[in-house]
């Protein structure tokens, strides 16, 4: 979301709150559901999440987005690394890698293309480099520093 300039723009005009409408344009959530009572069942327990009284819309409490500038992305290149595979099958890898901020797939994510993985910190990044292997499956998954 911090990149993405209609959802910023959104995010301005209603005290932080965007339509549940609004969100079910987005392929992927879409792809996960179209009912709007799952989606929001599903964030309930979220605390990165708050849902309206009336159930249309959501928004981040206390979660301000980073101004981003210059160095907040000289900052977030440095924790970031590419892989190859699809974003499905990524999340559930990446599951057992947590944390990590976000996982974004360059073209089609339903074939095969380069991925980027957004670590919650450069520690964090550092620590699944410095693994000696990680495979995907029987794959050795091929990993390089994003700003490299």
């Amino acid at each position: 979301m911090r990149k993405d300039e209609f959802l910023i723009r959104y995010t301005k005009l209603d005290n932080g709150w965007i339509p549940m409408t609004t969100m079910l344009r987005f392929r992927m959530l879409a792809s996960m559901s179209q009912n709007v009572n799952v989606i929001l069942k599903a964030l309930e327990s979220s605390d990165l999440m708050e849902i309206s009284q009336d159930k249309k819309k959501i928004r981040r409490p206390n979660h301000p987005l980073p101004v981003y500038n210059a160095e907040y992305r000289k900052a977030e290149e440095a924790r970031t690394i590419h892989v190859d595979s699809t974003i499905d099958k990524l999340l559930t890898f990446f599951d057992a890698y947590k944390p990590f901020d976000s996982i974004t797939v360059n073209g089609d994510s339903r074939i095969k293309g380069s991925a980027f993985v957004l670590f919650k910190t450069l520690q964090d990044a550092k620590a699944f480099m410095g693994r000696e292997s990680v495979k995907y499956g029987d794959t050795e998954l091929i990993r390089v520093w994003s700003s490299s």
